[in-house]
């Protein structure tokens, strides 16, 4: 009975997840109801690598879509929309190549479902896919490639041997979130293969692309200027912008810098669609992600979750970075820039007044050369004020 309960549930968060994509609750259910894709997720629950990790649903949806668009189950329109879907999942991808690599297996049947409905729908012949060199060890996977295949690593160029002692046994899961990062950052810069040896198939993979596994993390306050990230691994600190938002001194402080009775106006971020906030992006390898994660969640609160945005390096790269939001209850609304200045000279908390506070970022965001209109606005108030 709970089996059952359970397996539900387990079905109606895929299904939720390609609801959210395509919202048509009778097409969701004519593809994820097929019997032998019922099967085949039945089967990846008890043995995919990536079970139980937050991408999980995103993935199974990709098995769904390429198991629907060459289905003869479904209606012809049911299969181009499949497609459709399926495509614009794919797209997603490659704009993160570590994600690629990570779920490779999945990502490239998903990929030749879509290459066969083309080629049916073109009535193309298929393409050859060339035999890999005879340099290679086997990566016995838990995921999809450990029920139908086994995974080969072959060395395509550059002389060296990439199958060595401390990669034999490697599990196609360690390489899922690259785990085995000291393994990821060996092939940095290599072009290797991974090959399907049942069926000889093989994908060429340009590892230039995950020189390291990073993660990033913006900052636009006090962030950017206390060394935090020095204690934290930080191997790369950087000018950035963070399209669609801007400062806001809207976030009363009543204990950092100020108290209940005397709150301080501290920063945060607001949307705007036309605003843009300039700020320092932190690097860190990936392998710090966690301990980075419960320091920031120690030092921000619970009332201020990170969210996953892109930001723009002063190098004109996007990255993927991590910024705290604040979401509580202690927000400021409808002040003027003289009655924020006020407030500003009145309170004083556990870290020190309200004014260093202000005077810190403002120093700070001249230095980098950063005219923050919220900032400086404030800063004349308070100087006017006092």
């Amino acid at each position: 009975m709970f089996e059952a309960i359970r397996q539900r549930m387990f079905f109606a968060k895929i299904q939720a997840e390609l609801k959210a994509q395509y919202n048509d609750q009778q097409f969701v259910n004519r593809v994820c109801q097929l019997p032998p894709t019922m099967r085949l997720i039945t089967e990846f629950r008890e043995h995919a690598y990536f079970e139980g990790a937050k991408i999980a649903p995103f993935l199974y949806v990709l098995i769904v879509l390429g198991e629907s668009v060459n289905s003869e189950l479904l209606r012809e329109e049911d299969r181009n929309l499949s497609a459709s879907l399926l495509a614009d999942r794919l797209s997603k991808t490659n704009s993160n190549p570590a994600f690629r690599v990570a779920h490779i297996s999945v990502i490239h049947e998903a990929e030749e479902s879509l290459s066969k409905w083309d080629q049916r729908r073109s009535n193309l012949p298929a393409p050859e896919i060339s035999e890999p060199d005879s340099n290679e060890d086997f990566i016995r996977g838990s995921g999809r490639y450990e029920l139908r295949y086994k995974i080969q690593l072959v060395q395509k160029i550059r002389g060296k041997d990439l199958i060595s002692e401390e990669t034999s046994g490697l599990r196609s899961d360690d390489l899922d979130g690259m785990k085995s990062m000291a393994f990821m950052h060996k092939l940095a810069g290599k072009e290797v293969e991974l090959k399907d040896s049942a069926t000889g198939k093989s994908i060429a993979i340009d590892c230039s692309v995950i020189e390291e596994m990073l993660m990033w993390v913006f900052g636009y306050g006090s962030l950017m200027w206390d060394n935090w990230e020095t204690k934290h691994g930080c191997t790369r600190r950087v000018v950035a912008d963070l399209p669609g938002y801007c400062r806001r001194f809207n976030k009363a402080s009543v204990r950092n810098w100020g108290t209940k009775a005397t709150p301080g106006p501290t920063l945060n971020l607001s949307k705007l669609d036309t605003g843009v906030c300039r700020g320092i992006a932190f690097q860190f390898p990936d392998a710090q992600k966690m301990d980075i994660l419960s320091y920031l969640e120690v030092r921000e609160g619970k009332a201020f979750p990170l969210h996953e945005v892109v930001v723009h390096l002063e190098d004109q790269a996007k990255v993927s970075a991590l910024v705290p939001l604040y979401n509580g209850e202690n927000v400021i609304e409808g002040k003027t820039a003289k009655e924020l200045a006020a407030m500003v000279l009145a309170a004083s908390g556990s870290d020190g007044t309200c004014l260093s506070y202000v005077n810190s970022i403002a120093d700070k965001l001249s230095a980098l050369g950063i005219d923050d209109p919220a900032v400086s606005d404030l800063w004349n108030a308070v100087n006017n004020v006092a």
